[in-house]
């Protein structure tokens, strides 16, 4: 599929910094990986992360440009462009896995980039 799919609102909350709105996808017991980082557990301490990280950027904007879905996992895949404080953006590839719950929420969250050029 083409887009971000069902997921549109998911990267919406990322891209606007709504954390609230993020956390709304996730399940209370879910982990969350991004790159080569260690997992974060649990929903308190994915929040944290999350908070922290997107604090970090002026701006964050995805452009995801397909998305599979099969059984209970979704696989995302993109562009997403980070800007700081001083102006800068740096445009990176990310592949997004996805492991649902029954209830649909998100249990795993593995953000697949090499965010290096970030600095």
């Amino acid at each position: 599929m083409r887009g971000p799919g069902r997921f549109e609102s998911l990267f919406s909350a990322i891209d606007n910094r709504d954390v609230d709105g993020f956390m709304k996808w996730l399940s209370d017991d879910c982990s969350f990986t991004y790159g080569s980082g260690e997992p974060v557990r649990g929903a308190a301490a994915v929040r944290n992360m999350v908070t922290a990280f997107l604090g970090s950027f002026e701006a964050v904007a995805h452009r995801v440009d397909s998305t599979w879905e099969a059984d209970a996992a979704a696989i995302t895949e993109g562009a997403v462009t980070y800007t700081t404080a001083d102006g800068r953006s740096t445009t990176l590839p990310f592949c997004n896995v996805l492991h649902l719950s029954d209830d649909q929420h998100i249990r795993e969250y593995r953000v697949y980039i090499d965010p290096t050029p970030l600095g």
